[in-house]
C-alpha cells in the first residue's frame, strides 16, 4: 500500500441528498494534503474520491480510486462542529467514523 498523502482535515462530506438514504451516503474527505508522493506541491486543497473501505491502520483510508490516505489532524473548526451537531469528534484512534 502506498500513501499518496497525508491529509489534514477540514471536512468530511458525502454525495447524499435529501432524497438519499443515510446507509447509501458515499462520504469523502475534504483537506489539505501534505508529504505527497505524487510530485504535487504540499498545502493544496484536495477532495478525494469517495471512500471505498477501512485498512488495518485506523488512519489510512483508501478510496474508490484506488487511492490510500493517512489522515492527519483534523481542523479544529471540524472538531467544534462535531460537537455542536453530537456526531464522531475524531481522535487519534479512530480519526473518521464510517460504515
Amino acid at each position: 500500500m502506498k500513501i499518496k498523502a497525508r491529509i489534514e482535515v477540514l471536512h468530511i462530506a458525502s454525495d447524499a441528498s435529501v432524497y438519499t438514504q443515510q446507509e447509501c451516503a458515499m462520504p469523502y474527505i475534504i483537506g489539505v494534503a501534505m508529504d505527497r508522493t505524487d510530485g504535487k506541491p504540499d498545502g493544496r486543497h484536495i477532495q478525494t474520491s469517495t471512500l471505498d473501505s477501512k485498512t488495518d491502520d485506523p488512519t489510512v483510508i483508501k478510496t474508490k480510486s484506488g487511492s490510500y490516505y493517512k489522515l492527519g489532524k483534523p481542523r479544529a473548526s471540524f472538531v467544534q462542529w462535531c460537537r455542536e451537531h453530537n456526531v464522531h469528534i475524531p481522535t487519534e484512534q479512530e480519526p473518521i467514523k464510517w460504515k
